[in-house]
């Protein structure tokens, strides 16, 4: 007879906002979890969303993040898998294929904007320090990471440190595009324009 396949682990509790009244769900006591499970983490999203509104309207009181209302529902849905469609009553089944299901694509696409929001201010951070580091002899530039998130002196592309502008100077022709492409930037024209364009993008700021 062949084996059943384990059940999925169960997934890790949202934290909750305290602070804001909202405590986080309660831990399943079994797994697969319970129908009271996906109550209390649908309950739990609604809570949060409240949250959010009224932290709007008290105009500078701090609210849930993008980042945790996306957990919220990514809870709310690992909970409900778990079940499977079969195990829910007939009203959660109908809000599941009209409310829920439609979400999906969109706390993906959140998901998504929150990490490329992270990168972006990351990058941004680091072009403004390395604005005020003239030539990064006295303090090193900082690397920011490439458009997909990778560090581009990490593997797989090990490329060399740009760490002051006589790194970047000793770039070979291959090693240029290669940086260029990994921040989405053009990898046309001379050398010249090119080196010129990957020194403004990591925010050096030659001294005429």
């Amino acid at each position: 007879m062949a084996a059943f396949p384990p059940i999925p682990p169960l997934p890790q509790v949202p934290a909750g906002l305290p602070l804001q009244g909202v405590p986080p769900p309660p831990v399943p006591t079994t797994n697969p979890p319970t129908l009271v499970d996906v109550t209390n983490a649908y309950d739990y999203t609604r809570r949060l969303e409240a949250a959010r509104i009224a932290a709007k309207l008290a105009r500078g009181n701090p609210g849930p993040t993008p980042l945790e209302m996306a957990e919220s529902l990514m809870y709310q849905k690992a909970i409900m898998e778990l079940i499977g469609p079969a195990g829910m009553p007939p009203w959660f089944q109908q809000w599941n294929i009209t409310q829920f299901l439609p979400l999906r694509q969109d706390v993906t696409d959140l998901t998504r904007d929150v990490t490329d929001l992270r990168r972006e201010f990351a990058n941004f951070r680091g072009q403004t320090f390395n604005a005020r580091r003239a030539t990064g002899h006295q303090m090193a530039f900082e690397t920011l990471n490439f458009i997909n998130g990778d560090d581009p002196t990490m593997q797989p592309h090990n490329l060399p440190r740009l760490q002051n502008n006589d790194a970047l100077r000793a770039l070979t022709a291959a090693e240029l595009t290669a940086y260029l492409t990994g921040y989405g930037l053009s990898a046309q024209g001379n050398p010249i324009v090119r080196s010129e364009r990957l020194a403004t993008h990591i925010g050096y700021r030659p001294v005429p």
